[in-house]
């Protein structure tokens, strides 16, 4: 795909060097070229011959026509409209009175300009201009057609649009982007709460990384673990202060999604640090008077659908600007930063923390539980009132006197060491990640072994006593080591012991003495004196139980609450290693515990905070929520938002990974409108869950958004694969293209391959295989069918005409038409192509759902679809309250949070109990559901993928019109709930007349 849009310049629609066989050809030789291209459907190439042939004979009405032809078939309405009145204009000021071939040229083009008006969604502009082709003598069927048409949209449309605008719906998209975008979880109103990441720390202004150079023995931050081979960086696709002009420093903007621990904000702060500083001689930040302090601006949005998240994030951001007041020297040097450096990296990697670091936190959330709001202690930080009374729950959460968990049960909750990886988990993957996994075991092991035997010195050897084999003693603490960071960071062989055996930090050494105990043991450990430390560890493990505390900020009440415990599987030394990710972040000197690693780290994002936050060149704003209804509600308060000082599109977004739950379309439906058309602007996936069911990336992307390959993502939906693979590096998405929108049509997917695909994602969100709900490691299917409309938004922005999407949308409610693609069969689900000829598509189980979909979207989407729709009014939420389960979501079976959950409508002959599951079982296994039932055509089952549920109230709500609602009541239809994964009936027929109807939002 060639990414140019069809407008991104002047002359975008003239005769370019090549298009033409000869440098010098007729108006009439141009205008017969422009035929050929226009047959051939090569509407860009049609174009620019026009244009060429109207550029030597101006008054040429005909070819007016023909370009103004080319422009409806592109989506161009308004270029067609134009340049048809252009037309029509020559055709009649040249036109002899009585010439039928002009006359009718005439009503062609009114007739277009009709056309376009409709596909526009203008329908009762429509009905004027037919107003003239009416009145003539012999009306074309076509005419009176499109006249009926528009007639009842233009009826449909003044009603809905009257009705959204009611008090009733105070904005409609607003509505929309409410609206759930993925099937339910088994258990609902809950997350998974990951307060320590799982990537190495990036700069969102860094270039892409590739495989780096071997370097030696080490790389240049003193990391073990990593091959000794850095990632290299294409500095090329970094953003670099020095090169942007006063309007780009002006409008810096970065959008991190599922945050967790801020890592990426962090590194993102400290390289602006950085390149300031190289702007300088001294390598010091810029003097008050240097223009960049003037002109920097950076909005930083940080999303999270967890709230404590945001409440550890303020603490940690209330901590480095505490700790900003001091140099990064007087770190590690004056006491009170040192406690707030140690206080910081403690709270950010340690399960437990000292007495005195404690008392710090404490006294750090009584101050921002005092506050009205964070602004008024930390200036550049935006936060909703709602999302600011939330977190304070949280504060007061960890507050609380007498604490849910006791310090011992944190140190209990930390397991990080696996022997090896899990059998089982590893025969659930593809044989070649088996292949890969089990090479970078026994890689890892020998990197391991150098390491090992470097610290076997004969004097350390010697403390073990007479007669120990050393290799015996060597293989022994690599197996036991193998899948820990025992060696990761230089300065922490020891303390790695000391985590392990107790789950507790050394101490700096300047706040050492506090805790004589704990002194004791680090010396004793220091002096290689086995005995005396293995007895001291023991004892300092069960002093650390009675006078430590627990690291509060790790544990959410609701992650808790529906666990009834906590696990923590990070390992401090390899969080903090991750944060050294970058090349040029260097290793301390001299570090000889992994507080002088944390320490330089967090004393240089301080260093940032607090610059960058006291000089007004940073925003720092929390967006809570679902990460892609948080990017609906920044298009929707876009204006607002502006007037606020608040990004509403980005540099770059980080979305961690999010795509794992929800799959990669959303991030090319979603997101991308978000994302500057810029030329190094991107989109950056985390690829962590489940990543070795598949081949390769491509079979992953396919998997979750039905498109052939990573290549045609380029031509389908306009998105581009920078760099990044399914292992190694973090996938970056990109636009094709850096100009305005839309593409040209001739560069994106045809109407054919559009429809498929279309079909494609509508059977693989709406039947999904059959998988085991008990696997672990599983193929997630976690859209509902509102994303078909979603997408259908998206594609007319970029550039596929209305009038292909509304055919697209006709043939889908229509409900006969036949299609290449068919339901998956298995999961994983490759992209097989066929060349079978293509068979009749079944959608008639969720036609119901299509329909309320349809009319919703209208308002919005403005289609000229050729099927009578339910009005807008009729369109309503439908609630079943006090649902009877036969497999409860708190079951042992499947994975509670897990997108899995669907409705099914049934008439009485349908909803009977399965004899084959005894009663006593049914708690356990729920009941099959008959998978054909929904792709039969005798089937008169509904199924709804578009569900509100809540577990906790058993309530479950659906989408549809007052009418069909009606329909099922009278025919005593029955609605339950069904495990979209398992094909498994997980509550038991109650009667359609139980629901009550509700209003459309939630």
């Amino acid at each position: 795909m060639s990414g140019v849009p069809s407008r991104q310049c002047a002359d975008a629609g003239r005769v370019r060097p090549g298009d033409v066989a000869k440098p010098k050809m007729s108006a009439d030789d141009l205008k017969a070229l422009g035929n050929v291209h226009y047959r051939e459907k090569r509407f860009g190439d049609a174009v620019r011959a026009y244009r060429g042939a109207i550029d030597l004979s101006p008054g040429n009405g005909v070819c007016r026509s023909n370009l103004a032809a080319c422009y409806f078939e592109m989506g161009r309405y308004d270029d067609c409209i134009e340049e048809t009145r252009r037309a029509l204009d020559i055709i009649r000021g040249a036109m002899p009175s009585g010439r039928d071939e002009d006359a009718k040229l005439c009503d062609k083009n009114r007739l277009r300009i009709a056309k376009a008006l409709y596909f526009k969604g203008n329908f009762s502009e429509c009905l004027s201009e037919l107003s003239v082709l009416l009145s003539t003598e012999a009306v074309q069927k076509e005419v009176l057609d499109l006249r009926s048409s528009a007639l009842e949209l233009a009826r449909r449309q003044a009603q809905d649009e009257s009705f959204a605008e009611s008090a009733r719906i105070d904005n409609h998209r607003r509505l929309l982007n409410g609206l759930p975008r993925y099937r339910p979880h088994r258990i609902t109103n809950v997350y998974e709460f990951y307060p320590v990441g799982h990537d190495d720390a990036t700069s969102a202004m860094s270039g892409a990384f590739s495989d780096g150079t071997p370097v030696g023995n080490d790389d240049p931050n003193g990391l073990r673990l990593r091959q000794s081979v850095p990632p290299r960086e294409d500095t090329r696709s970094a953003m670099w202060l020095s090169k942007m002009d006063a309007s780009q420093l002006g409008n810096l903007s970065f959008f991190f999604g599922g945050v967790g621990d801020a890592r990426h904000v962090f590194t993102t702060l400290m390289d602006v640090q950085r390149q300031m500083k190289a702007m300088t001689r001294d390598g010091e930040w810029p003097a008050s008077d240097h223009p960049i302090w003037s002109e920097l601006r950076v909005s930083v949005v940080l999303n999270d659908i967890a709230i404590p998240t945001f409440a550890r994030n303020l603490i940690m951001l209330y901590a480095l600007w505490e700790l900003g007041a001091y140099t990064i020297e007087q770190a590690t040097a004056v006491p009170d930063a040192v406690e707030l450096a140690a206080l910081i990296h403690n709270v950010y990697v340690s399960v437990t923390l000292p007495p005195y670091l404690y008392d710090r936190l404490m006294a750090i959330i009584d101050r921002l539980l005092s506050l009205s709001s964070p602004q008024d202690v930390l200036p550049f930080v935006r936060i909703s009132s709602e999302c600011w009374d939330s977190v304070k729950e949280t504060l007061r959460f960890w507050r609380s006197d007498s604490f849910v968990l006791t310090t011992k049960e944190m140190c209990m909750s930390q397991n990080w060491t696996m022997a090896d990886f899990d059998p089982v988990m590893m025969g659930l993957c593809n044989q070649d990640v088996q292949n890969q996994m089990n090479a970078s075991m026994e890689l890892q092991k020998r990197f391991l072994t150098q390491q090992v035997e470097q610290l076997m010195t004969p004097d350390m050897l010697a403390q073990f006593g007479g007669g120990i084999d050393k290799g015996a003693l060597v293989q022994q603490m690599v197996d036991k080591f193998a899948n820990t960071s025992v060696a990761a960071l230089d300065g922490c062989a020891l303390e790695s012991a000391f985590i392990r055996e107790t789950k507790s930090l050394w101490p700096p050494t300047l706040l050492a003495q506090r805790d004589p105990v704990v002194a004791a043991a680090i010396k004793a450990m220091k002096q290689h004196n086995p005995d005396r430390a293995g007895k001291l560890l023991n004892s300092v493990r069960q002093h650390i139980y009675r006078t430590w505390k627990p690291n509060v900020t790790l544990v959410s009440r609701e992650f808790l609450e529906l666990a009834g415990r906590c696990r923590f599987d990070h390992d401090p030394v390899a969080i903090v290693a991750q944060l050294y990710n970058v090349a040029w972040m260097k290793s301390p000197e001299k570090p000889e515990s992994l507080f002088d690693w944390s320490a330089k780290f967090f004393a240089m994002a301080a260093s940032s905070v607090r610059q960058l936050g006291s000089r007004n060149c940073i925003v720092y704003e929390f967006l809570p929520g679902d990460m892609n209804h948080a990017y609906g509600t920044i298009a929707i308060e876009s204006e607002s938002r502006r007037s606020l000082g608040l990004p509403v599109a980005f540099d770059r977004i980080f979305v961690s990974n999010v795509p794992d739950y929800t799959g990669i379309l959303p991030v090319f439906v979603e997101t991308a409108p978000l994302l500057k058309r810029t030329a190094n602007s991107f989109i950056n996936c985390t690829v962590l869950l489940n990543t070795g069911l598949f081949r390769d990336y491509g079979e992953c992307v396919y998997s979750a958004a039905a498109i052939p390959s990573i290549q045609d993502c380029e031509r389908y939906i306009g998105m581009k694969l920078q760099s990044g693979s399914l292992w190694k590096f973090d996938p970056r998405w990109g636009h094709v293209g850096k100009s305005p929108l839309p593409y040209d049509v001739g560069d994106l997917a045809s109407q054919d391959e559009l429809f498929e695909w279309v079909v494609r994602l509508v059977l693989m969100i709406a039947v999904p295989p059959e998988r085991d709900a008990r696997t672990p490691m599983r193929e997630n299917y976690p859209m509902n069918l509102s994303y078909v409309f979603r997408t259908f938004e998206r594609l007319i922005a970029i550039g596929y005409p209305r009038h292909w999407i509304a055919t697209i949308l006709t043939r889908l409610l229509e409900n006969r038409f036949s299609a290449m693609a068919q339901p998956p069969l298995q999961s994983p689900n490759p992209y097989r192509a066929s060349n079978a000829k293509p068979a009749r598509v079944v959608l008639d189980c969720f036609l119901k759902e299509l329909r309320a979909l349809a009319t919703l979207w209208q308002p919005v989407l403005r289609l000229a679809v050729n099927y009578p729709l339910p009005e807008l009014a009729n369109i309503h939420r439908y609630v079943l309250r006090d649902i009877e389960y036969i497999d409860c979501p708190e079951a042992s079976g499947g994975c509670p949070t897990s997108p899995v959950m669907g409705v099914l409508f049934e008439p009485p002959s349908s909803s009977k109990r399965s004899s084959s599951v005894p009663s006593f079982l049914r708690m356990f296994t729920g009941e099959p559901v008959d998978r054909d039932l929904v792709t039969s055509t005798s089937s008169r089952v509904h199924a709804f993928t578009v569900v509100h549920f809540d577990s906790a109230l058993k309530e479950l709500a659906v989408w549809l019109s007052r009418d069909d609602f009606a329909e099922m009541k009278v025919n005593r239809y029955t609605v339950r709930l069904f495990q979209a994964d398992g094909w498994t009936a997980v509550s038991s027929p109650q009667p359609v007349s139980d629901m009550v109807e509700s209003d459309l939002t939630l």
